[in-house]
This record gives C-alpha cells, structure tokens and sequence, in this order.
C-alpha cells in the first residue's frame, strides 16, 4: 500500500497523515508497519528516515527531503551542517538531525506546532477533496499567508506519536489581515524555499555583507557600523506584528544580534537571514544577482624587528610566522588577566590556540585566576537572570523561575545555595488534589442506598450496608463526606 499522490506544497507528514487514516490502523500497528517499531516520533517539518518513506510512495528519497520538508532552508543557512544534517534525516537518526539543526531551540515561541490558512483550507476542500499541511505556511517566523495575506492559524502538536486523525487543518479559523510588509515577507520566503528546494542549488551566505556594504553599513576597512545598522533595521522591524516580536532585535542596542548573523560562528535562525535578507534585496531576484563579499586586505601583518609594521608595495617582508618574544608574552598576559578568551588572544598575535594556552599556563596563578574569573562572571550573570525574572514576575513560584532559566537555577543551586535560597521566594507547602469527587459520588450512593434499604425493609447495619455496596469501607470510614447518603439511611433505618 503506497502513499497517497502529493498535492501542491503538502508536507511529507500530512501525506503519512492522510495514509494511516486510509489505512484503517492503529497508530501503533501503523507505525510498527511503516518503521518497524511502534516507539516512532514523527517530526511534522523535519521528517526522518525519508529513504524507508521512499519505498511506500515510489519516489526519490532526494526528492522527498527537498520538496516536502523544510529542510533546504537549514542546507543553505547552515553550510556546515548540511552534509550531516541530509545524512541524519535520510537515514532515520532524527534525534541527530533536531541537534544539528536546533530546531526546538528556534521554534521557542509556540512549541512544535503546525500553521495553517483557513482560506487555502476552503480552497484545498474545494479543488482537493481533503484541506492539507502547506509546507510554505511552516516556515518559521512566517505568520502571515502568501496567497491570502491573513493570520495563520496555530495548531499546537502535542501527542508523541503525532498520528492523529483529528491533525488535519480546519476552515473554520479566524481571518485577520496582515501588513502588506508581512505578505511581502511571506511571499520573498516562499520563493526562498522553493528556489533551493532544487538539490545542488547552494546560497553564499557572504552577500548579505556585500549588500551592507554597498549600503554603507560596512565600512572599507571591514567593520560593521552597528550603530546605523541597529537604527535603520530597528525601524524596518516595527513593520511586522508582535507575533514575531521574538525574532527581531530587543531595541537599537541589541548589538548582538548582527555578531554571530554575519561572522558565521554559529547556527543561526533562519528567520534571521530571511528577514535580513528580504530587507536588503525584497526580491529572491536582486538575492540571486549579489555578488559574494570580499573582505579587505589587511595592511598590518607579520612582525619584524619586534615590531608591527605597514605594508608597502616596495617594501619587502618575510612571510615566517611570527615568534613570541617577551615583549608578544606581556600583551598575552595583559589580555589573559583581563578576561580575554583565548582564542581572541591567538588571533591577535596570529599564533595558535595552543600557544597562548601554554604561556597562560607558565604565569604563576594565571590559570587559576582566570578560573577565578570565569567562575565570578558566570555567577554575576545567571544572579542577574533571577533577578530580572523576579522583577517582570514577582508572584512567580520557585517551579517557574526554574523553568524559565533552568541552567541559572541548578548552577546557583550547586555552587551558590545561600543566595539563592535567600533571593528566591518562600517555599510554598504542596496543596494534595483529592482524586475523588465526593459530592458526586454522594450523589450517587444516596439512590443505591436508599433502593437497598428499600429492598430489606430498613433492617441493615452499616457494615452490612457497606458490604452491599462493594466493601469499600465508605460507610464506616467516610461518612462525613457523605451527608445525603447519611441522610437517607437514617430515615429508612429501622
């Protein structure tokens, strides 16, 4: 039994979707069929094990993983990653592949969820037969639909196994129209997807600095003017709703939020780069015709006679790497005392990591001081966290400041109890939650009693009563809770 054909856009979840309701099983019968084990966690937007898929719809397992998961866009955000991270989802190591990709860390704002338009639902009913999953409307940041240019709808995903035959889209959704900037948005991440939905076609991440460049944003010698920048992508964002307030830069000095974006350290959220990208280009066209950056030529280089020294055209300089002298090992010791990460230090004086480890570790107490060091700042900033939780949210609890920064919490529960103790609020005492719905159930045993005294003419004791009634020891044990029940039995009782 093949899966159903794939309508335009549909995901690759909503078509298995469809396929188990067809099918007639159950979830576990379904899943131990399709994957050979019932303990299956289906990601509704990074499906795995696409080449086990492949064999029940007769398609490339290529093909799958580019045109019905969202997995091109991290391909081309995250270059690095991209081998691993098709390897991981074709073979069937989701866990792997959700870790390269830091998908729950990007998708904070409503958990795993799905989005839909309830006018493509109409549309998808009408034309389909069936409303579906549209991959566009799951690309993340994205709130508003290209096609309609209104709100989409939220679907929160929360069983495991995520086979459900209720997890289909409905038509019955609000309709609220967005901007026009967010339509727009839409529509430039659209064409995104589906442009590198084509295996083999790569992005150059370096053109967004060759955009800020030519901008102004950059300036000749290679550095970011974060001030203006800040400014003027601030102002851009104020275009969009609150919906996606979480994504954007905090306010005009939020200067980190370009850092990482644009030395490509780090993962990054590919709504960053979408956004980025459409408020420099607007058009998947202008993106496609940048050119890659080129970085300035630096006119400081190898050290000579102890000393920095400018390059000229017609002045000769040797190319040897530059060796730590005395005067190199006192900056390595100035910057290590004031906090300096050593790889900062390495890329200053151009010498590996390992060397700057190994001077740091021949001054007497550096190492211990830069432990020092570390271990202050990092309690000066998980300190900080708590505190400015309990400011926005003084009557929260002690299970939701945990919750909302678990790392500070256990740090500080381990290395720095006292404080801790001293700034989180009182304790309260756990309240038990009776399990039994006594006025209910008082209810109930108020009929049954009175139909067996009824039945034997009043002449029963408690006991005996209680026997009757299943020897629950309600009667004798319980009788305060049961007022109607009580009531009734001293009437009839004889």
């Amino acid at each position: 039994m093949f899966l159903p054909k794939c309508f335009p856009d549909e995901l690759l979840f909503c078509r298995i979707i469809r396929h188990f309701i067809q099918s007639g099983m159950t979830s576990t019968n379904y899943l131990e069929w399709m994957f050979g084990t019932r303990k299956v966690s289906i990601h509704p937007v990074l499906t795995c094990d696409i080449e086990n898929i492949s064999q029940y719809s007769r398609e490339n397992a290529e093909k799958i993983l580019y045109q019905q998961t969202l997995a091109p866009l991290f391909f081309i955000f995250m270059p690095n990653q991209a081998f691993n991270l098709q390897k991981s989802m074709i073979s069937g190591n989701s866990s792997k592949a959700l870790r390269i990709c830091q998908y729950h860390k990007f998708n904070y704002e409503s958990g795993l969820s799905l989005k839909y338009c309830s006018l493509c639902a109409r549309d998808d009913l009408r034309n389909c037969g069936v409303a579906y999953w549209h991959r566009d409307h799951q690309i993340l940041g994205v709130n508003t639909c290209s096609t309609h240019g209104i709100l989409l709808n939220v679907k929160s995903v929360a069983a495991r196994q995520r086979l459900d035959e209720s997890l289909l889209p409905c038509c019955n959704g609000d309709i609220i129209y967005s901007t026009e900037t967010e339509k727009e948005f839409s529509i430039f991440s659209k064409d995104i997807l589906n442009y590198f939905s084509n295996p083999g076609t790569k992005l150059d991440l370096s053109i967004y600095k060759s955009e800020l460049y030519s901008q102004g944003y950059i300036s000749k010698n290679g550095r970011v003017r974060r001030n203006k920048l800040m400014s003027d992508f601030s102002k851009y964002s104020e275009q969009f709703s609150s919906n996606c307030s979480y994504n954007f830069p905090k306010d005009k000095n939020d200067k980190k939020y370009f850092s990482t974006l644009l030395s490509n350290t780090a993962n990054q959220h590919p709504f960053k780069y979408l956004s980025l990208g459409f408020w420099l280009f607007r058009k998947l066209d202008k993106l496609l015709l940048a050119k890659k950056y080129k970085p300035p030529k630096e006119k400081t280089k190898r050290a000579k006679s102890h000393k920095l020294i400018k390059l000229d055209k017609n002045i000769k300089h040797s190319e040897k790497t530059l060796k730590i002298t005395a005067s190199v090992k006192n900056q390595i010791y100035a910057l290590a005392i004031r906090g300096f990460h050593r790889s900062a230090i390495a890329r200053r004086f151009n010498i590996s990591t390992g060397s700057v480890e190994h001077e740091i570790s021949q001054h007497p107490g550096l190492v211990d001081h830069r432990k020092r060091c570390k271990f202050e700042s990092r309690r000066r900033r998980y300190r900080l966290q708590i505190i400015r939780f309990r400011r926005l949210h003084p009557a929260a609890l002690r299970k939701d400041i945990r919750k909302a920064h678990d790392s500070a919490f256990i740090w500080l529960y381990l290395y720095d109890r006292t404080w801790l103790e001293r700034s989180l609020p009182q304790a309260t005492k756990p309240k038990p939650k009776g399990r039994v719905d006594w006025k209910r159930r008082d209810n109930e045993l108020s009929d049954k009693v009175r139909r067996l005294m009824v039945k034997h003419k009043g002449h029963l004791n408690r006991t005996k009563l209680d026997k009757l009634l299943g020897g629950h020891g309600w009667m004798i044990k319980q009788r305060k809770k049961l007022p109607r029940t009580m009531t009734v039995y001293n009437d009839l009782k004889k």
